[in-house]
């Protein structure tokens, strides 16, 4: 068949129309063997250049707009621009900078800013000169050249975008909002600035605002790969957490551009975050794809560096310590690289920075960056409620309330949250304040550990034994490894001249536990109930010993670990 192929969501189909006709036909896509293009995109740019070799302004408009529509040709692009760039035509020389700006090479993209800027000084110019400059981590020279910029135009939403994404990542730079809504102003539904207004927004943890400009961008571009990406966060940062969704929409934007670091570290993200050790060493491809792309994003390195924390955590526990301490140590070597940038001016980025320290154990310096996350990002509760937990570790209890009591005026269906204040409250003895936050954090999350806990210990102030005996438990059939509640029963079982051996799985059994004649006893789940089998003697020497079943009523205490 001889058509025209049309663009279709339906990945199933083809739909194409034939030559002279105005009716749209559709194709399975099973029935099709194969589609050739009628000349490939490397002969179309060549006959193009042939073409206008001649015609500087429109070989540039027609290499960008190749450009657009094909991929896997931007490497012959560039060194036909290269070729072409020798008669100094700006409209060459711009886009050759721009095309220098998406391989990842800034120096020489501002070659050509300076190149363009000497023969004739425009906003296009100065704009370039700008972005080239952010992109090289000079964000003070970077405003200045997009101010001139903002002089020569400064109606021009390109510019006022470009420098609010300035604002946005370097503090004491400006208000990124104040140029965004500008922009606006002179073009409401600019893709731009939505996008821009979005990213900020993001920024400061306001995700249900930034989902509404990313969606509206999305009625105006259907596939803007920027309000894809900025969807697929607040898909995994907003107050609803969908990480299959924000999986997905990444997935979307590999399919326009395949090799976008955002997407595919907003993917390790989401498999990282699903809470799944089986998942794990795909967030680790994933995050490795993302560094192949980029390997300057000081994120991409943290969020690498978080997923190797969490790997070396589940090696550990499955008893495989030499796999755990080099995951330790590569997490570790990959934080340091970016310890050193200080008031990053990215919420995000001191936020995944006081999670690695904070597990590293570095807790004052994991207190600075929380600080400064909550500081950037004031309506985002994760990150008031870090800077809370930290100020419980360090024992500043009146911190860690205002700390919480901010998470919780953000986000109240937090259980940790409440519970994260009832133990500040604990920490100042305010025991009836503090029994109020953890019955609020059981009723929104029956198993809360901390709140059970202080439940425990309000009781035990109060003398009521059975009650905390009872919360104490409860906290340590929800976690086994909680040795907080397994140390506050034995010193009540010790009040009363009795001692408690306690013990979970991860614990070597005591000595005089082990079974006459090395058999083991075990128990395994049948039927939905505890099944406990296995004899302990030895039919060695003839006779048999202690030929005793253990049946679960023979346990004075059964507990989940």
């Amino acid at each position: 068949i001889k058509c025209t192929i049309l663009e279709t969501d339906d990945k199933n189909k083809i739909r194409y129309r034939k030559p002279g006709s105005a009716s749209v036909l559709e194709i399975p896509l099973s029935e099709t063997k194969s589609i050739k293009r009628r000349s490939s995109p490397e002969t179309i740019l060549e006959n193009l250049a042939v073409k206008y070799k001649d015609n500087p302004p429109m070989l540039a408009a027609s290499v960008r707009e190749v450009l657009k529509r094909f991929r896997g040709i931007e490497a012959r692009a560039l060194k036909l621009l290269e070729e072409h760039s020798a008669k100094g035509h700006k409209d060459v020389l711009l886009l050759l900078g721009e095309r220098y700006l998406v391989e990842g090479k800034p120096e020489a993209a501002e070659d050509m800013a300076r190149k363009l800027l000497a023969a004739d000084k425009s906003a296009a110019a100065y704009l370039l000169l700008g972005k080239a400059l952010a992109a090289r981590q000079k964000p003070a020279e970077a405003l200045a050249a997009l101010e001139a910029a903002k002089k020569l135009d400064p109606r021009s939403e390109d510019v006022l975008v470009a420098i609010s994404e300035i604002q946005l990542t370097s503090s004491g730079s400006g208000d990124p909002l104040q140029a965004i809504e500008q922009a606006l102003k002179e073009n409401p539904n600019s893709a731009g600035a939505l996008t821009a207004k979005g990213s900020v927004l993001l920024g400061k943890g306001r995700h249900a605002d930034a989902e509404m400009c990313f969606l509206r961008v999305r009625e105006v571009e259907a596939k803007n790969v920027k309000a894809l990406l900025g969807l697929a966060a607040c898909k995994a940062l907003g107050k609803e957490k969908d990480f299959e969704g924000c999986y997905q929409l990444a997935n979307e934007v590999l399919q326009l551009d395949t090799r976008s670091a955002q997407a595919f570290g907003l993917q390790a993200y989401a498999r990282l975050m699903g809470d799944d050790p089986a998942q794990l060493p795909k967030a680790l491809a994933k995050a490795e794809e993302a560094l192949k792309e980029n390997d300057k994003d000081l994120r991409l390195r943290l969020l690498k560096a978080v997923i190797l924390a969490r790997t070396a955590q589940v090696a550990d526990a499955s008893d495989k310590p030499d796999e755990g301490a080099a995951r330790h140590k590569e997490a570790v070597n990959m934080l340091s690289q970016a310890s050193e940038v200080k008031n990053s001016g990215d919420a995000w980025f001191e936020y995944l920075q006081g999670y690695m320290q904070y597990e590293l154990k570095q807790y004052d310096t994991a207190a600075e960056r929380f600080v400064e996350a909550a500081k950037l990002a004031d309506t985002y509760p994760p990150a008031h409620q870090a800077k809370g937990a930290l100020a419980l570790q360090n024992r500043k209890w009146k911190e860690a309330e205002e700390a919480y009591t901010r998470a919780i005026a953000l986000d109240g269906t937090k259980g940790e949250y409440y519970a994260g204040l009832g133990l500040a409250y604990l920490g100042m003895t305010r025991l009836q304040e503090a029994q109020k936050q953890f019955t609020r954090a059981l009723e929104l999350e029956a198993g809360n550990v901390p709140a059970l806990c202080g439940l425990g210990y309000v009781a035990n102030y109060e003398k009521d034994e059975p009650r905390a005996r009872k919360n104490f438990q409860q906290a340590l059939a929800m976690d086994g490894s909680c040795a907080y509640a397994a140390h506050a029963l034995k010193q009540m079982y010790l009040q009363r001249d009795l001692v408690l051996d306690y013990y979970n799985f991860e614990t070597p059994a005591a000595g005089e536990w082990a079974a006459k004649g090395g058999r083991q006893v075990k128990a395994q789940v049948s039927g939905g109930q505890l099944v406990w089998f296995g004899t302990q003697g030895s039919a060695a020497s003839g006779d048999l010993e202690y030929q005793t079943p253990l049946n679960a009523n023979d346990f004075v205490r059964l507990e989940a670990d």
